[in-house]
This record gives structure tokens, sequence and C-alpha cells, in this order.
């Protein structure tokens, strides 16, 4: 029971060292390039 307990916490560890984890940060930029408002008006009717 202890060799088979014993065997399973390695595997365990060994497992947990061969995880990869990929982790990304950062920003990225949006450029809009046009815009078009048919009516003119924002968003709550009124007009701009």
């Amino acid at each position: 029971m202890i060799l088979r307990r014993s065997a399973v916490v390695a595997a365990f560890l060994l497992l947990c060292c061969l995880v990869k984890v990929s982790v990304g940060t950062g920003q990225f930029e949006l450029q809009i390039l046009s815009m078009h408002n048919v009516n003119g008006e924002l968003l709550s009717g009124g007009c701009c």
C-alpha cells in the first residue's frame, strides 16, 4: 500500500513538472477607419 501511494505521488510530481502553461499579456490597438451616422443623432436621440 505504501509503495502504491509513493508511486502515485511520484507520478503526480512528474506530471506537474511536465505541464506547460501558456501565459499572454499585453495590449492591442484598434484603428477605426470610418464611421457613418446617417441621422446625425446621439444614442439618446439628441442631435449632435
